[in-house]
């Protein structure tokens, strides 16, 4: 059988896509072609949102069952950057089983591996979805919950095909820590996939530069989904003197499913109150939701903006919705953030054939939670092309390509130091490896903690005094600390990251989650 036959068996079979696009097809040839003849390639998918990134790249592991030839390895590693998109890639790949089972009747196991669900700790599954962090210190030998055991995980990743998914989502220090990892993975022939929709060129170049063989596929406009996207530069913001727009009533008039995105959580819940008293009925989401409420909320969005929808509705979010919900809305109404942010929003916005859309970019009254260049660069952008399209394949790398960022490695050098010596030496467990800059706190909303209550913070915010305040319990002047080894609630007079704290159960509603 040709590749190219087994690519589109692979992907009618098993994913049930009976026209694959061509870059789809293409990717499968690549990575079939280099293991096939005993190389281990570092492949770069660069395609549109919404456009099948991940089918594209575990195809050549479930041809692997289908044609019964083993090149590429007998497991596949698929990082992401948050436990959400881990969960729902999780489901799919569930659902692509199945379907190998019904094919070929090779039963495949499935395991999930982040902090809220941590099944496969050692990597052992034939399909393991995790996040970075989590792959990153299985591989360094600083998993903490696996005891003696710490080597089996890096054992596991030498014979697996690793995939690094939404990878444009880190930070400059994580970054930083993908390159390293990119490179010790290159140099032990373990194969390699990178998809992005977003990642500004310069940024790709720094973290593929001194890998070997390296294929980058990017879109050839093979296939040019037929959306049509209005944007609207609007020079005002979305609070004045916090107080809704006027101008957002006009833009909701027509009973559109509407999509609204604020920089941060304590403006959307704003907006979200204030919607009320206009009349609507919106939906609240953001990550400051307990696990069970947040899945909730998110099944109610998919409800009415996925394409199976049956309903009409107004969704006011945060950044959650940039990557991994399949949802597409009528009129998105955004505050301006860094172009790669923009673009994955817009990509919640008329993202199907046929459809149109609007998409509203309102000016930013403050550049947090992001550095003040990089959203000015974008607003100064948006300023002298008005007439960008986000439809366009050419003018959305363009777009994003105005951004400056680059990889960190004098900011993660710590933890660099120690991923670098784990792989030297390996006789000593890292203490002080962290895959991200950014620390969170843990708030408890019941009387023990369990996976199901806690909702997380970034430490900067649970620090504050105004939090401290409001949002914790007391006792006297010391805050309820939970330790593991008396397994009961102990007094601390400060706020450490990693911890968990317990919370007012008055400051938390399944409607509304955390505020303060």
């Amino acid at each position: 059988m040709e590749v190219r036959q087994l690519a589109e068996l692979v992907f009618s079979k098993i994913f049930e896509i009976n026209t694959p696009y061509p870059e789809q097809v293409t990717c499968f040839e690549k990575i079939w072609q280099e293991t096939s003849s005993g190389k281990a390639p570092v492949t770069v998918l660069r395609l549109p949102t919404g456009y099948g990134k991940t089918e594209s790249l575990v195809s050549p592991y479930f041809g692997q069952f289908l044609a019964n030839q083993w090149f590429l390895a007998p497991r596949i590693i698929y990082s992401l950057p948050t436990q959400a998109l881990c969960n729902q890639v999780y489901c799919r790949m569930r659902r692509y089983v199945k379907n190998v089972y019904r094919v070929c009747r090779k039963k495949l196991v499935v395991e999930v591996q982040h902090g809220g669900k941590a099944e496969d700790p050692y990597f052992i599954g034939d399909i393991v979805v995790t996040t970075f962090d989590q792959l990153l210190y299985g591989y360094a030998r600083a998993m903490r919950h696996i005891h003696d055991r710490i080597d089996i995980p890096a054992g596991s990743i030498s014979l697996s095909y690793v995939v690094l998914d939404e990878a444009h989502m880190y930070s400059p220090y994580t970054h930083a820590l993908v390159k390293a990892l990119l490179e010790i993975l290159n140099r032990s022939s373990i194969p390699v996939s990178i998809a992005t929709a977003t990642m500004p060129s310069k940024l790709l170049n720094e973290m593929t530069e001194g890998l070997s063989n390296v294929k980058i596929i990017n879109y050839t406009k093979g296939h040019v989904v037929n959306r049509s996207v209005h944007i609207h530069v609007v020079d005002s913001t979305l609070l004045k003197n916090n107080k809704l727009n006027e101008k957002m009533k006009s833009l909701m008039e027509n009973e559109e499913n509407t999509l609204i995105v604020c920089n941060s959580v304590k403006k959307a819940i704003n907006i979200w109150r204030q919607l009320f008293d206009w009349g609507f009925k919106p939906i609240l989401v953001h990550s400051r939701f307990t696990p069970p409420d947040r899945d909730a909320h998110e099944n109610e969005v998919t409800s009415i903006l996925s394409k199976t929808g049956t309903r009409k509705g107004v969704i006011v979010t945060t950044q959650v919705c940039e990557a991994g919900l399949d949802i597409s809305a009528d009129v998105l109404i955004t505050e301006c953030a860094p172009a790669d942010a923009l673009v994955q929003r817009s990509g919640r916005c008329a993202r199907w054939e046929n459809q149109k859309g609007e998409i509203y970019i309102f000016k930013h009254d403050s550049h947090l939670p992001y550095k003040e260049k990089f959203i000015d660069i974008t607003w100064d952008y948006l300023q002298s092309n008005p007439n960008i399209d986000f439809a366009n394949w050419d003018q959305t790398i363009n777009f994003v390509d105005v951004l400056p960022y680059s990889v960190d490695a004098i900011l993660a050098k710590e933890s660099l130091n120690e991923l670098y010596e784990a792989t030297l030496y390996a006789d000593s467990r890292p203490t002080e490896l962290t895959a991200r800059e950014e620390s969170f706190v843990s708030i408890c909303l019941g009387t023990f903690p369990t996976k199901q209550n806690l909702v997380n913070i970034p430490y900067e915010i649970a620090d504050t005094r105004e939090f401290k305040n409001e949002v914790l319990e007391l006792r006297g002047k010391n805050f309820l600390n939970w330790d593991f080894r008396k397994r009961n609630w102990v007094p601390r007079g400060y706020i450490a990251p990693y911890c968990i704290y317990k919370g007012k159960l008055q400051k938390y509603t399944s409607d509304v989650g955390l505020y303060w």
